[in-house]
């Protein structure tokens, strides 16, 4: 959100702003949002505090920034992968290797989307979380219905199958990590292969 701005040079106003969300995710992504403070992104981005304000007018504004910024990049390179395989399982293959890059990038960023007490104070973040949502739901309803139409999946409700492997996906992260402490993105190996063991189970289930 651009508040304030003179826009004689749009590119150089872009470039800060992206430069900014760069530092922010950095910054949010190794120590968090309660610990990470608007006077240390100026510093890291090279801009005064009241050029960052302008830019973003509060923390949350550029909480959520970053957590769009992320969610694009997840959702285009998911898209890209699925219009690129061959098969449903190729494409599968490919989805929880996006999810599994996503929390092994992004590990306190994730952490702190599904955070009870980061979505009650920054109410911008449950819509952020309820895209993300949307959207791989659409993606993998799209593809259970292009592989019944081709005859490799058996008839089915594809968007409610595409909601329960979300469903379960989120839920296995959820219980994969201790909330009390840091997560620790070593622990994404077994969690990852546990869902690659589902993944083919659940494909097993629904070929024809």
């Amino acid at each position: 959100m651009v508040n304030t701005i003179t826009l004689d040079n749009p590119s150089a106003v872009f470039a800060t702003r992206d430069r900014i969300i760069e530092v922010a995710i950095r910054r949010f992504g190794h120590f968090g949002f309660d610990k990470t403070t608007m006077a240390e992104i100026a510093l890291d981005a090279s801009v005064s505090k009241q050029a960052l304000w302008n830019y973003f007018s509060d923390k949350r504004t550029l909480i959520t920034a970053v957590i769009e910024k992320v969610i694009r990049e997840y959702i285009s390179t998911i898209e890209k992968e699925f219009a690129e395989s061959s098969n449903v399982p190729d494409a599968l293959e490919k989805f929880l290797s996006a999810r599994r890059n996503l929390h092994q990038k992004y590990t306190m960023l994730v952490a702190q989307l599904i955070d009870p007490q980061s979505l009650l104070w920054n109410k911008s973040l449950i819509e952020a979380k309820d895209y993300l949502k949307e959207k791989e739901m659409n993606l993998l309803r799209n593809l259970f219905r292009q592989g019944i139409t081709s005859g490799e999946l058996r008839p089915m409700d594809a968007e409610s199958n595409a909601i329960l492997l979300l469903d379960v996906f989120n839920a296995m992260y959820i219980h994969a990590f201790d909330w009390n402490s840091i997560p620790d993105p070593n622990a994404g190996e077994v969690l990852y292969q546990r869902q690659h063991d589902l993944l083919v189970l659940i494909y097993m289930g629904m070929k024809s």
